[in-house]
């Protein structure tokens, strides 16, 4: 005789110990896959912040050489072409 889950004599329904299990394990499978899904989002995120860093950077440095290259330019055509620049070497010790 199959047992049943639920006995008609108590007053309040009786679970049986399956359902409980199953209940039990899906809960854990909610939870495991709301926790994935966090970690997915924040790996996101952090890959969003680190590229968006990256681009303004090299905005930030192609900006600097710009400038440089303008600095250098208005040196070079200010100075006289009869002028020579010597470089000195500094001992490295």
């Amino acid at each position: 005789m199959p047992q049943s889950c639920a006995s008609p004599a108590a007053s309040r329904p009786a679970v049986c110990g399956k359902w409980k299990k199953r209940v039990k394990m899906e809960y854990a499978r909610l939870r495991q896959q709301k926790r994935f899904r966090h970690q997915d989002d924040m790996r996101m995120a952090w890959r969003a912040n680190k590229k968006k860093l990256q681009e303004q950077l090299s905005n930030q440095l192609d900006g600097e050489k710009s400038s440089r290259v303008k600095k250098d330019t208005e040196a070079t055509t200010s100075s006289s072409a009869d002028t020579e620049r010597t470089v000195k070497a500094k001992p490295v010790w």
